[in-house]
């Protein structure tokens, strides 16, 4: 989403979202959340990664790394777009599983996808179509009878919204073993004409994807721990 014209997207491609007239407190609070975001000055685009009391840090293609730029020199210059602002980040995917069992157990895991949209970014703009996630499991580790590996999470997920799948899973082999869980959705946009490019709609598939760790091994420790002051 929020596509740019000559971008391709790949084959799983990030959640991203524009806003013209952002403020400097908006931008570093995105950066203080941890996001970096891109901005638009005089005819040039710089990633804005970090602040302190009197600059701004950007990573940019023409002046360097950590390139530092003071507040009211940053903002005239952000004047020339009217403070665009680029967001862009894959989906949370959170995976949530028993750490041990023993072989043959059966148990749960359980994704929480997030599609992320920070203000001031608007949450309407791209809602994400035919959602879906995929659990991918090692040797040791099978579905349920009856389980599927891709399950449909919602039928849309609108920005900044939630939603859960779980699957069941039985363990079979000992050993440590990585559950991978991708999630994915499509949205839909539209790119308006400027001179010598004609207009063109377009689909993105946008998504996450995370693990998680469980055990099997051959006795489960119930015993609680014993401190020592």
């Amino acid at each position: 989403s929020g596509h740019i014209r000559g971008y391709t997207p790949r084959k799983l491609g990030y959640a991203a979202f524009e806003r013209g007239g952002m403020t400097i407190d908006e931008l570093k609070s995105l950066i203080t959340m941890g996001y970096p975001v891109i901005v638009l000055v005089t005819w040039h685009f710089r990633v804005a990664v970090g602040y302190n009391s009197t600059h701004i840090t950007f990573q940019d293609s023409l002046r360097g790394p950590m390139y530092n730029k003071t507040y009211s020199a940053f903002d005239t210059e952000w004047d020339y777009s009217g403070h665009w602002g680029l967001f862009i980040c894959p989906w949370h995917v959170e995976v949530s599983n028993v750490r041990n069992v023993l072989p043959g157990d059966v148990f749960d895991v359980t994704a929480t996808v997030t599609y992320p949209c920070p203000p001031p970014f608007p949450q309407d703009q791209y809602p994400a179509t035919v959602v879906n996630a995929t659990i991918a499991l090692p040797d040791g580790l099978c579905l349920a009878p009856s389980e599927i590996a891709k399950k449909t999470v919602t039928g849309y997920l609108t920005a900044g919204d939630s939603a859960n799948v779980t699957w069941t899973v039985q363990a079979t082999n000992l050993g440590k073993h990585l559950i991978s869980v991708e999630a994915d959705g499509k949205v839909n946009g539209f790119v308006p004409p400027l001179p010598n490019y004609p207009e063109y709609s377009y689909e993105d598939r946008i998504g996450g994807v995370s693990q998680s760790l469980v055990v099997v091994t051959s006795s489960l420790d119930e015993s609680p721990p014993t401190t020592n002051d």
